[in-house]
């Protein structure tokens, strides 16, 4: 199956190219030669929280006609995002916007990490309860936890104080369910990953800016022109999960060079 993971859209009334550049990753996706089982937005959908950006990112999000599963990150309103795009999932634990669902083989579980007037995240004991009875209750059911602030840090200092502040209980709690395949996440508009507690974690590029790692300065941040991304998680049966990330304007052409017997004489377009 294929899971695709877009992450922070920011959507603003004031700022026309993020839409712009939802509008090419959606476009983008919908050219994949497979298209996704279900669809994935981990957070920092709009700018400001308002109905209005709300509203542009429904307009452009109901393109997919896949399941489509959203958390709220620290530029996101709980309540107007649920006005606009209603109640998700099953197991939903109001009022934060945290639930579960189960998408053929694999469940996916949305987990709240926002502090409203906070970049920073954090889960609460209440949260962090629900979502170890939620793993709990499916121990034999693959499972992708998604949540907008990374557990781990980044090593960029300006970013990593702005994460997740107890990722410590939030580890050992992923710790004990080894059912877990990815914890993933977003806020820090970069793919990055880690080993995690007996799992992989993982951030993701963003649609709406890129931010560079800084290798010689961890106090800097590097705003990059690249173009929007997002993540394709394929998983198989014998194989397991696999991510890799996919560039929008890549290009959707494709050219044979293997047919599954033999390496082909001619490359074939397809």
């Amino acid at each position: 199956m294929l899971v695709v993971q877009i992450s922070d859209t920011h959507l603003s009334d004031t700022r026309p190219e993020a839409e712009a550049r939802l509008a090419a990753t959606i476009d983008h996706v919908l050219a994949l030669p497979t298209q996704p089982d279900v669809v994935i937005v981990t957070g920092d959908i709009t700018d400001h929280g308002t109905p209005s950006e709300y509203a542009r990112a429904k307009a452009q999000l109901d393109r997919f006609a896949m399941p489509l599963y959203l958390l709220a990150g620290n530029h996101d309103d709980r309540s107007a995002l649920r006005a606009a795009f209603g109640s998700q999932g099953d197991h939903a634990m109001a009022p934060y916007l945290q639930y579960t669902a189960d998408v053929g083989p694999l469940r996916l579980v949305m987990l709240d990490s926002t502090v409203p007037g906070q970049d920073g995240g954090t889960i609460c004991p209440e949260r962090m309860a629900w979502l170890d009875a939620r793993l709990d209750a499916a121990k034999d059911k693959p499972t992708f936890v998604c949540v907008h602030h990374p557990p781990f840090a980044t090593g960029m200092r300006v970013l990593d104080a702005i994460g997740l502040e107890n990722a410590g209980a939030f580890g050992a709690v992923i710790a004990r369910h080894p059912q877990v395949e990815r914890v993933l996440s977003g806020h820090v508009h970069f793919t990055a990953q880690r080993r995690y507690h007996g799992t992989v974690a993982m951030t993701c590029v963003a649609t709406s800016s890129q931010i560079a790692h800084d290798l010689e300065d961890a106090g800097r941040v590097w705003l990059t022109g690249g173009p929007p991304a997002c993540l394709l998680h394929t998983r198989n049966a014998d194989a397991g999960v696999l991510t890799t990330e996919s560039i929008v304007g890549s290009g959707t052409a494709r050219m044979l060079i293997h047919d599954g017997n033999g390496w082909m004489p001619a490359p074939v377009a397809g």
